[in-house]
């Protein structure tokens, strides 16, 4: 025996597919604010990990920034510009909007607030054995290649590393200054920053593909 049977919809396709939109919509509207403490827990471990990963903050290893800037120990003032860092990250979540047949939202990171260079200058500094302030962290942020001190070199070897702070060179009068064949003292050019462009804002550039395949990857799985 055949039974034959058919179904009538009541409801039109677009009034279903509304409902289903504003159901959607609703339910975006909770999980999406939900997750910032998340996103910026995930930023804040990323710019630690890319400033310890980035040249300038390996080569205070006893590489040459270490050598060349004389500091003694750069790790302690440089993880206290971090901690300063990781703390100013906020996120803004933009609310999330229904625009015809699409579903939108997104987010604002931000770090390095207005004041951060003012706030860590002065923890990276020190006065020489001649009585010279040298604010080495001040000068690798924002000093660039400018002239930082004049008439003053570096001594590589010999008698040097019997006076230096760190076992390597020291600045003496005269001489070439930072780098081979440097007329006058500044950052080495390979290290060398200004406010809108140094070791900090390098590392949040080299981080963000990463960034953006974790906040990808999360809210997949969450929403």
């Amino acid at each position: 025996m055949d039974i034959i049977f058919g179904i009538n919809l009541i409801t039109k396709p677009e009034n279903i597919k509304k409902k289903i939109m504003k159901s959607l919509l609703s339910q975006l509207k909770i999980k999406v604010p939900a997750l910032r403490p998340k996103v910026e827990s995930i930023v804040r471990g990323l710019i630690g990990k890319y400033i310890k990963l980035s040249p300038e903050y390996l080569s205070f290893g006893g590489g040459i920034l270490q050598q060349e800037l004389g500091v003694l120990d750069p790790y302690s003032s440089l993880d206290d510009m971090l901690a300063i860092l990781v703390s100013s990250v906020t996120v803004k979540m933009r609310p999330v909007y229904q625009r015809g047949g699409q579903i939108g939202g997104g987010l604002t990171v931000r770090a390095v607030p207005t004041d951060f260079y003012n706030q860590v200058t002065s923890l990276g500094k020190y006065t020489s054995e001649k009585g010279f302030d040298v604010p080495w962290l001040e000068w690798l942020l924002t000093a660039g290649d400018e002239v930082i001190i004049k008439d003053y070199g570096i001594s590589f070897g010999g008698k040097a590393k019997m006076f230096s702070r760190t076992g390597g060179p020291i600045m003496r009068k005269g001489g070439d200054g930072w780098g081979i064949g440097a007329s006058k003292s500044r950052v080495p050019p390979e290290f060398s920053g200004v406010a809108g462009n140094n070791f900090v804002t390098r590392a949040m550039d080299r981080m963000a593909p990463e960034l953006e395949k974790k906040l990808t990857t999360l809210f997949r799985s969450k929403l």
